[in-house]
């Protein structure tokens, strides 16, 4: 075992555990370890063989396959347990030295899934190229591993991470696929769940709200599920008041990112993060706006979602279900119902992720400015606003600039409505979101039709040009 060999070469040596242990650790640390009542993490083995004066293969026993196998252990379950609590830079790191010790076993069913656990946790720190290579790497081991020989759950996180990557690059039909196939491999309600989510994110991307809302609704208990045909709007619902328009003319296209519990992959603000996950995918424009007039329908091959037993759901991943329930109505034009499940989204979320409480409320301050209550809805947008800038979000701060820029507009204050466009369209800029950017873009291209009609139409072909070359 590694703290037998420890203790026996620091006898060797003529040191005590006090000399060992000198400016690295306390006392009884290497006691544990000599006891084997701890596997120390692989940069500590390090530490320890360097100052033992031996390479760290003589501790781990090249010939000691259990020792070997026990560490590598210890490293995945840290980094799965840094996983659950979104602590996603400490779980690259233990899945980084746990393939470093398995680089020996090349069909290994172990090697496959630390692959696939490394591809999602990279995913959620948005480095998708390299999550990408290391996904690519885990289905290249497909052809000479069989996954029903991989720990439990590797194929549901196989086809998740999939999922989330495509939904970054916007291949969002490739996205669907995997959720549906992620799904299906889910051994616990809470993983299907997640799957179903982040479905529903894919599929309001795509402008299927009612069969996104389907989906959403699955994580609710059963007296808070929208029935089975959610009321529809029509194709030729009308668009509404001028004023309800501006409301909400920019979030369709501000929003675009994976809905995402806490307890999995993306937080932040769900108009214009690059997250999935773990976020809700946030409010769309006025139903007029979705196509030729209206909210384009499920589509009628779409299967039904599996029911998921609903007892036991961590709060979070509940919240996020009301959350997306919320903006699904509101795209279906029934705020009233919107607003309900967004403020219990926000009752569950607070005291348990701040980022997401923030979200949801920015959320509902859209529904209720469409509602008609501008004062409260305002109110709700500049703390937003706030609370943006304090943690450096640069996208929310857009979005809500680009919010606020359509209720001064709808209330005739076209000034300052160009004003914030055009702080939203830096912002966005600096963001890099090329969405929330246009949307400034055709705000500030609306102010000025009021104040200068002939700018507006210059203003007007260079929106057109953008959207054209997507």
């Amino acid at each position: 075992m590694i703290g037998d060999r420890i203790r026996a070469r620091r006898r060797e040596l003529g040191l005590t555990q006090e000399q060992l242990a000198a400016g690295l650790f306390d006392r009884s640390y290497i006691s544990r370890i000599e006891a084997n009542e701890v596997v120390p993490p692989l940069a500590t083995l390090r530490l320890l063989a360097e100052r033992l004066g031996k390479p760290v293969g003589f501790f781990l026993g090249e010939q000691d396959e259990f020792a070997r196998r026990r560490v590598i252990h210890d490293y995945v379950q840290r980094g799965r347990r840094y996983t659950r609590k979104r602590r996603f830079g400490e779980a690259v790191r233990a899945f980084r030295m746990a393939l470093e010790l398995l680089e020996q076993d090349e069909d290994s069913p172990l090697l496959l899934s630390v692959q696939v656990d490394l591809a999602y946790a990279l995913a959620c720190l948005n480095q998708a190229e390299e999550a990408g290579r290391c996904l690519f790497a885990a289905l290249n081991l497909l052809a000479r591993v069989p996954l029903d020989r991989c720990p439990p759950g590797t194929t549901f996180r196989l086809h998740y991470t999939r999922g989330k990557l495509a939904f970054q690059r916007d291949e969002l039909a490739v996205a669907a696929e995997a959720f549906r196939l992620a799904a299906s491999a889910a051994g616990r309600p809470a993983d299907r769940i997640r799957a179903h989510v982040a479905l529903a994110s894919t599929l309001f991307r795509q402008g299927h709200y009612r069969e996104a809302l389907a989906y959403y609704a699955t994580g609710l208990p059963d007296r808070e599920r929208p029935p089975r045909a959610a009321p529809s709007s029509g194709r030729g619902h009308a668009r509404g008041s001028h004023a309800e328009a501006a409301a909400s003319a920019t979030l369709g296209d501000a929003r675009g990112s994976l809905v995402e519990p806490a307890a999995a992959p993306t937080p932040g603000n769900a108009r214009s993060r690059s997250e999935p996950a773990p976020e809700p995918a946030g409010v769309p424009a006025a139903p007029g706006q979705a196509g030729a007039g209206g909210v384009p329908p499920a589509r009628a091959s779409a299967p039904a979602p599996v029911p998921v037993p609903v007892r036991h759901l961590p709060s979070t991943l509940i919240a996020a279900c009301h959350h997306g329930v919320g903006v699904c109505y509101c795209a279906l034009n029934q705020l009233d119902l919107a607003a309900y499940h967004l403020e219990r989204a926000i009752q569950l979320y607070r005291g348990r992720d701040p980022a997401r409480v923030l979200t949801a409320t920015h959320d509902l301050g859209v529904v209720q400015a469409r509602q008609g209550a501008w004062r409260l809805g305002r109110q709700r947008l500049r703390q937003c606003l706030a609370g943006y800038r304090r943690i450096g979000r640069l996208d929310g701060v857009a979005s809500v600039l680009v919010d606020l820029a359509n209720l001064e507009l709808a209330a005739g204050r076209h000034r300052r409505a160009l004003v914030l466009a055009r702080i939203a369209r830096c912002r966005a800029r600096q963001a890099q979101r090329p969405r929330l950017y246009l949307s400034a873009m055709a705000v500030e291209a609306r102010a000025l039709d009021a104040l200068d009609p002939s700018a507006a139409r210059a203003l007007d072909g260079v929106v057109r040009d953008l959207r054209a070359l997507g």
